[in-house]
């Protein structure tokens, strides 16, 4: 047996295991605290986004109260996700994000019961329920990437565009 067999084996046999996990839970517990001392490495396909540095032609960014989500028209086709733990294309839908009254507890998920400032989650669903509506009445419908954000010293914004988006993201329906 070749390394590149053992490989291609081990990588299905690790997303076998993932897409067992789901099927016996039917939904994974939210919010989770990752316990970093009890994780295991496992091998899978790489995780590939399709069409990705695709300019979009059309974004929007709304503030719900909640969360802000920001999504996008493309001229043809939406980005999409595709390898890893998955079976099939997942399709872009949105992106939305977590954050808290200050930047010590901000992220819907902890690591080891810490919070981080602020979580970012990009939104898909799998490609042949052809909308997220659809999608989340699947149990294989929806899958998040979840990106945990923390705060950094830098001057990246100049005190009136920070004040701005602060504004947004505070006023609901903005």
């Amino acid at each position: 047996m070749s390394l590149t067999t053992e490989a291609n084996d081990s990588y299905k046999r690790d997303a076998k295991l993932l897409q067992d996990l789901l099927d016996t839970e039917h939904a994974l517990e939210s919010p989770i605290d990752l316990d970093i001392g009890r994780m295991r490495i496992i091998e899978l396909d790489p995780l590939k986004w399709i069409g990705i540095d695709i300019v979009p032609r059309k974004l929007k960014l709304t503030n719900t109260g909640l969360t802000v989500i920001l999504s996008a028209k493309w001229p043809q086709g939406r980005p999409y996700l595709s390898g890893g733990p998955y079976e099939g294309n997942y399709t872009f839908a949105q992106v939305h994000f977590h954050w808290g009254e200050n930047e010590m507890r901000g992220s819907e998920h902890t690591v080891d019961g810490a919070s981080m400032a602020m979580e970012l989650h990009v939104v898909c669903f799998k490609e042949e329920y052809e909308t997220l509506e659809l999608a989340f009445r699947r149990p294989n419908g929806v899958t998040v990437l979840v990106y945990f954000c923390k705060v950094m010293n830098s001057q990246i914004f100049t005190l009136n565009e920070t004040h701005k988006l602060y504004h947004f993201m505070m006023s609901k329906n903005s």
